[in-house]
């Protein structure tokens, strides 16, 4: 069952990310700011074709590809700790899970958005 667990997360991740780009995607015009916490907190709708904070907007095909590696080299490195009969720590697994469900849900945008 602990090994069932970095499965979870990473499709909670999945299905957290997809799920809110849905909601803001369908409840929140583009650049129009909503205060969460008035005066503190904002969110606003905007489209990032890129990485993070805009770098790399004309990516396509390589941020697809660099997503996917990130996907296969995390697998990997989970599966040659388990093969030699290593346990890994729910720290290191929660460690590898989430950016795991990170990534998978960017390729996931990548396909559908063509991006």
């Amino acid at each position: 069952m602990k090994r069932i667990g970095f499965w979870v997360a990473s499709a909670l991740v999945i299905a957290a990310d997809q799920a809110t780009k849905h909601l803001v995607m369908e409840h929140l015009p583009l650049q129009e700011p909503r205060p969460l916490i008035p005066g503190l907190l904002w969110l606003t709708h905007v489209r990032n074709p890129g990485v993070a904070f805009g770098q790399f907007a004309n990516g396509g095909v390589f941020l697809s590809m660099a997503a996917a590696v990130a996907v296969l080299l995390i697998v990997l490195y989970r599966w040659r700790h388990l093969r030699r009969g290593e346990e890994l720590h729910p720290a290191l697994a929660l460690g590898l899970a989430l950016p795991l469900g990170g990534a998978i849900g960017n390729v996931i945008d990548r396909i559908r958005f063509g991006t």
